[in-house]
């Protein structure tokens, strides 16, 4: 995702069983090399202005929810 609204002009995505060291079945392949097609002209994330818009609202409730998180578990610590 990075990468398209970066802007970058190739992205290579290997098939998904690359990591398992097996040999690439055509559906991996398809899958592999559509990837990037998806990102960029059906998610539209290269023309979007900002497509981060909004993550403070994201990193606003995690930090709320670790803190809460933190206070019961020091609670059922003691």
């Amino acid at each position: 995702m990075s990468a398209v609204i970066g802007g970058a002009n190739q992205l290579y995505v290997l098939p998904s069983n690359a990591s398992l060291h097996e040999s690439p079945t055509p559906f991996t392949r398809r899958i592999a090399r559509n990837v990037q097609h998806l990102l960029r002209l059906e998610s539209h994330l290269d023309k979007v202005i900002d497509p981060a818009a909004g993550s403070y609202y994201i990193e606003k409730l995690t930090e709320e929810l670790a803190h809460k998180a933190w206070a019961i578990f020091q609670q059922n610590g003691n």
